[in-house]
């Protein structure tokens, strides 16, 4: 991590997330299982021998990132402390999209408590493979550190400190993987820059803020899009009524000139003709209420970060 640390100098940054990322799996009990998994079906063949397999995301934050994320969350720093079994925190919840109800869910990511352990297992291991490590829940959250990325349903994420896996199996994948750090800078578009700058091959650059702003701009154009129809079309509806009502009064000028010859007073003469302007103007809000579709659109959060 020690070559990544030096963004955190750049100007404008104002607090850095420095981790690394390993794919281990473990297996969970069925008692233990959230009603999500037990009940989809997708998920059916991940079962071995009546236990759930589970893959894990492993983050192993430095020092200081870890301490701070258990102050956000409230966890104390005495159940993460040197031992035998590592302490770690787990993310116990997750928002997925539900293919099948066509919307997005929360649902328990496992059902356990402070003080459970879990058998980590290499990613590819089958049958009765040892375990690489055991690790100890000291704290559950729903949320994540700065530029950690939660999994889907089926998935476990993971949190421990730095040097948690160092001379150990899970300690060697971390090291094929490339760590990463997640900046929070007030100008992310000089931040940047100033990365890329350096021509970096083995460096990749997301910014969160630059993606935002871009959903931003297509809500903006397809809000655009959609009240502009709207509007041309109530201006269309509105025209329509005029031109009905103009057209009536013309055409039915001898109409009104027997009705008055029979008595109606102008007080009458303009009820009528206003209660026509109101049949005549619901007609088109109902054709369009009849074709109208309902729309969800997501909610948009962010945060000016680069992973």
């Amino acid at each position: 991590m020690g070559v990544s640390r030096r963004y955190e100098s750049l100007d404008h940054v104002t607090n850095g997330t420095y981790f690394e990322n390993a794919t281990v799996q473990t297996m969970v009990s069925k008692p233990q299982l959230p009603s999500a998994i037990i009940e989809n079906e997708n998920l059916a063949s991940t079962f071995v021998d009546g236990k759930f397999m589970y893959y894990v995301s492993l983050y192993q934050l430095d020092d200081e990132s870890f301490n701070a994320y258990l102050k956000q969350i409230g966890a104390p720093v005495s159940r993460f402390e040197d031992g035998d079994v590592p302490g770690a925190v787990l993310i116990d919840e997750i928002s997925y999209q539900d293919m099948d109800q066509k919307k997005f869910i929360t649902s328990e990511t496992v059902e356990t408590e402070i003080g459970d352990t879990f058998e980590l297992r290499d990613e590819n291991a089958t049958g009765d493979a040892a375990p690489l490590r055991t690790i100890q829940i000291g704290a559950m959250t729903d949320i994540a550190p700065t530029g950690v990325m939660t999994g889907s349903l089926g998935w476990l994420d993971v949190i421990v400190r730095e040097g948690t896996f160092e001379e150990d199996a899970i300690g060697d994948l971390m090291k094929q993987s490339s760590p990463s750090i997640a900046l929070n800078t007030d100008d992310p578009e000089d931040t940047q820059q100033v990365i890329e700058a350096e021509q970096n091959l083995d460096l990749y650059v997301f910014n969160v803020s630059e993606q935002r702003e871009q959903q931003e701009q297509m809500l903006l154009l397809l809000s655009i899009f959609v009240y502009g129809f709207i509007v041309l079309i109530s201006l269309i509806s509105i025209a329509n009524i005029f031109n009905t009502i103009s057209t009536s009064v013309s055409l039915r000028r001898r109409e009104f000139a027997m009705l008055r010859s029979v008595g109606m007073t102008p007080k009458g003469f303009n009820k009528m003709v206003y209660y026509e302007s109101i049949f005549y103007g619901g007609e088109s809000p109902c054709v369009w209420d009849s074709r109208q579709s309902s729309h969800h659109v997501p909610h948009l959060s962010s945060a000016n970060q680069y992973v």
